[in-house]
C-alpha cells in the first residue's frame, strides 16, 4: 500500500473475513493469550514437555503441533503471554479491518488449509479482491505455515519474487 514492495507472498492474511470469522480468531487469541499470561513459566514448560501439551498449546497455529520441541512450544506460548500491548493493539485493529487495497506488483497469497485462526474458507473472498495475485492452497498447513512447511514458504516467496524480474523484463 506504501509502495514500498516489489512483490509480495502473503500468508493467510487478515482482512478477509466476515462477522464470525473476525469473532473467531480474535477470541481464540485472546483466551490463548490470557492463558499465556497468567501462567508462570515454569507451568508452561512442563506442559511443553508432554506430546500432548504440545498439541493443545499449539494446535490453533499449526497443523502439526507435535512436531515443535518441548523448549520451542513452551517459547512460543511464553511469547504470546508477554507480548501485552503490542497483542492488543493488534487485536484492536483487528476488530474493524478489511484489507480492500489494490496490488500492483506480482502477490501471492498462500493459505494454509488446516488454517484454524483465519479459517481456508476466507481465501475465496481473498480470490475475489485479488484477482490478480496468485492464489496458493498449502495442503496441510496451519496458521504459521513457515513452521508447517518451511520449504515450501521459501519456494513461494522466491517464485514470487522471481516475478519481479519477469515483470521489468516485459
Amino acid at each position: 500500500a506504501r509502495g514500498h514492495a516489489a512483490s509480495v507472498t502473503a500468508l493467510s492474511p487478515a482482512g478477509f473475513f466476515g462477522t464470525w470469522d473476525r469473532a473467531h480468531p480474535l477470541g481464540l487469541l485472546s483466551v490463548l493469550q490470557v492463558i499465556s499470561r497468567f501462567s508462570p513459566n515454569w507451568l508452561l514448560r512442563a506442559i511443553c514437555k508432554l506430546k500432548v501439551g504440545r498439541v493443545l498449546t499449539g494446535m490453533p497455529l499449526y497443523a502439526y503441533p507435535d512436531r515443535k520441541t518441548a523448549d520451542d512450544a513452551a517459547a512460543d506460548a511464553i511469547a504470546l503471554g508477554t507480548c501485552g500491548s503490542a497483542f492488543f493493539r493488534t487485536v484492536k485493529s483487528g476488530l474493524t479491518y478489511r484489507f480492500e487495497s489494490e496490488v500492483d506488483v506480482p502477490a501471492t497469497v498462500a493459505w494454509g488449509t488446516k488454517d484454524r485462526i483465519l479459517l481456508y474458507r476466507q481465501s475465496h473472498t481473498a480470490k475475489t479482491r485479488l484477482p490478480n495475485a496468485t492464489h496458493v492452497p498449502l495442503q496441510g498447513a496451519g496458521h504459521v505455515p513457515m513452521t508447517d512447511e518451511p520449504d515450501l514458504i521459501a519456494q513461494l516467496v522466491d517464485e514470487t519474487v522471481a516475478r519481479v524480474s519477469a515483470v521489468q523484463a516485459a
